[in-house]
């Protein structure tokens, strides 16, 4: 189930295992394998994102301020990730009904060109065509949000390959009535701002300019909480599009699992 509420993952894994019995489009190379666990990990993903925002965000007595960087940078990645195994189960399932529109899944070396770029296309080159033809709300919901996906990856990168995502931000003011009594925090000791959690996490809109070319000013800066939301509702909705296009699209011969 979807963090909305739709089980529309879970209508998309049941339609793809409808789709791999050999009365309809079998499962040559064993792509089946590939769409569920690309889907696994999109879950994954999902589930860890709301277990490490729950870590910055909310109160709890283990939180300290040093260990933030790394939580941020575990979202960031989440958020990146869940997107890129969404495209990957997809992938697979694509190739399945159009071999020629999709990166295939027997090969080591189409594996490791599977990406985001497939779907949204660049400035030289185009959406691969099976994105296009069998997955073309999908498609186009991404190439919608290019802007946010971009953003997320940008931050994701620098986390993972330069340096802290943490620049600052805001704490939270409002504990829970007795929340430092109960650590034996007293009023006005500095340990309290290291337990509190964060109400604002600043993320720069461009994070891979250099360092003196940062600019200090809030118009070049967004906040995480406010990404992770948009995140939130871009892949709830993305991944009911593709479930959606996948119906009309693949045009089995059978339509109901038979045995069940």
């Amino acid at each position: 189930m979807l963090s909305d509420g739709r089980k529309c993952d879970e209508e998309l894994d049941a339609l793809g295992l409808l789709a791999c019995q050999d009365y309809n489009l079998g499962n040559q190379g064993n792509w089946f394998f590939s769409f569920r666990s690309g889907f696994s990990g999109f879950h994954s993903r999902m589930a860890s994102l709301e277990e490490h925002r729950a870590l910055v965000y909310e109160w709890h007595p283990n939180a300290l301020l040093p260990g933030h960087e790394r939580h941020i940078a575990i979202i960031l990645f989440c958020m990146d990730s869940a997107f890129e195994c969404t495209v990957f189960a997809l992938n697979a399932l694509g190739q399945a009904r159009q071999p020629t529109g999709f990166r295939t899944v027997t090969d080591e070396g189409a594996l490791r060109r599977i990406s985001p770029r497939d779907v949204t296309g660049t400035a030289q080159t185009p959406p691969l065509p099976g994105w296009l033809a069998l997955f073309p709300r999908f498609q186009r919901h991404c190439v919608d949000h290019s802007a946010l996906l971009t953003l997320v990856a940008d931050n994701h990168d620098v986390t993972k390959h330069r340096q802290s995502g943490f620049a600052g931000g805001k704490i939270r003011s409002d504990p829970p009535h007795g929340f430092y009594e109960r650590l034996g925090v007293p009023d006005g000791h500095p340990l309290r701002s290291l337990i509190a959690p964060m109400q604002e996490i600043l993320i720069p809109l461009r994070p891979k300019l250099p360092m003196e070319a940062r600019s200090s000013d809030l118009a070049d800066w967004t906040h995480l909480e406010r990404v992770v939301e948009d995140f939130r509702r871009f892949i709830n909705e993305a991944v009911y599009l593709a479930h959606s296009d996948a119906q009309a699209a693949l045009q089995l011969p059978v339509s109901v699992l038979r045995g069940s």
